[in-house]
C-alpha cells in the first residue's frame, strides 16, 4: 500500500472532536512481527521524546525516535506484549514466554508483579494498565481457546494487583479472550476487549477497585464484514477510548451508557508496522 493511499475514513461527525481527518497517516516503521503477528504495546516515553513498543514474535522491544527511526531497545524480552508505565515511571510488561507480568526498576532490575494465581501458573498475560491509585490491572487469556487443556488455569482471567504487590484478585473469568483494557477518564469505568467475541465490555468500578459485575454491558460490538477484531485499548488521559485492531480504529462515546461506535479507520490491509495520525 502506498503512503498516499492510507487515509482516515470518517463515519460520524463526532470524530472531529478527536482528530483532524485531513491529516495524513504516517508510517513510522515496518517489518515487525513477521507472519505471526504485528507490533504491539506502544508507550510514549515523554522524558526522552520517543516511542517504545513490542516486536513480539521477534522477541524484541523497540524504540522509535522522531527523525532517527526505530532501533532495538531490549532483546530478548520473553516475547513481551502489552506495555505501560506505573506511577513512578517504571515500565510494566506482559511477558508471553515466561507467563508473567513484570516491572523494570529504574536500575534495570526486574520485579515480578504476578506469575501465578492460587498456586497455578498464569496463562499468557496480554495487556496491562495502571490506575491512579497504583493498582495494576491485566488480562490473561489462553494462547488459544482450543488449547485450554495445556494451561494450568481453567479460565481466561482479568486481575488486579495492589501497589505493594501484596494482594492479587481475580476480577472476572467469563471472557473468551480478554485483551486490551482501559479506564474511562474519571476511572469510574473499566473497558475490556474480548477479541474472540468481537466486542468491548464495560464495568463500573466499586470504591475498592473491584468490578460491579451487575453493571456488565457490551459497550460496542465491532463484528462486521471487514477483517479485524478489537485488540488493545488506550484511554483515560484523553476523553476518548482508542482501540487497536488489525486496522486502527477509534471509539468515542459516553462513559456510562451503551453507544454506537464512532470509528476512524485506515482503509486497506494492515502491515506489521507502527502508525501515527
Amino acid at each position: 500500500m502506498t503512503q498516499s493511499s492510507k487515509r482516515i475514513e470518517q463515519l460520524t461527525p463526532e470524530l472531529d472532536r478527536i482528530i483532524e481527518i485531513s491529516q495524513p497517516i504516517q508510517e513510522l516503521a515496518d517489518g515487525f512481527g513477521g507472519p505471526q503477528g504485528p507490533a504491539e504495546g506502544p508507550v510514549w516515553w515523554h522524558e526522552g521524546g520517543y516511542l517504545v513498543f513490542s516486536d513480539i514474535h521477534n522477541n524484541r522491544r523497540m524504540k522509535y525516535e522522531p527523525g532517527t527511526g526505530a532501533s532495538v531497545l531490549l532483546e530478548p524480552t520473553n516475547r513481551a506484549n502489552g506495555l505501560t508505565r506505573d506511577l513512578q515511571g517504571r515500565l510494566v510488561a506482559c511477558e508471553h514466554d515466561s507467563r508473567r507480568v513484570t516491572r523494570q526498576e529504574h536500575d534495570g532490575s526486574i520485579t515480578v508483579i504476578a506469575n501465578s494465581f492460587q498456586g497455578r501458573q498464569l496463562n499468557r498475560p496480554n495487556d496491562v494498565v495502571v490506575k491512579s491509585d497504583g493498582c495494576i490491572y491485566f488480562t490473561d487469556p489462553w494462547g488459544h481457546p482450543a488449547g485450554a487443556q495445556q494451561w494450568d488455569l481453567t479460565f481466561a482471567g482479568v486481575y488486579r494487583v495492589t501497589p505493594d504487590l501484596g494482594q492479587m484478585t481475580l476480577l472476572i473469568d467469563d471472557f473468551v479472550t480478554p485483551n486490551g483494557l482501559a479506564f474511562s477518564p474519571d476511572e469510574s469505568v473499566l473497558y475490556i476487549n474480548d477479541s474472540r467475541r468481537g466486542h468491548i465490555r464495560a464495568f463500573d468500578l466499586l470504591p475498592n477497585g473491584l468490578l460491579a459485575k451487575q453493571t456488565d454491558r457490551v459497550f460496542v460490538d465491532l463484528r462486521g464484514p471487514e477483517p479485524g477484531n478489537p485488540d488493545g485499548n488506550e484511554g483515560r488521559c484523553r476523553r476518548q477510548c482508542l482501540l487497536r485492531r488489525r486496522w486502527r480504529a477509534m471509539d468515542h462515546g459516553p462513559k456510562r451508557q451503551k453507544a454506537r461506535p464512532h470509528r476512524a479507520r485506515r482503509s486497506g490491509h494492515d502491515q506489521s508496522g507502527v502508525w501515527r495520525q
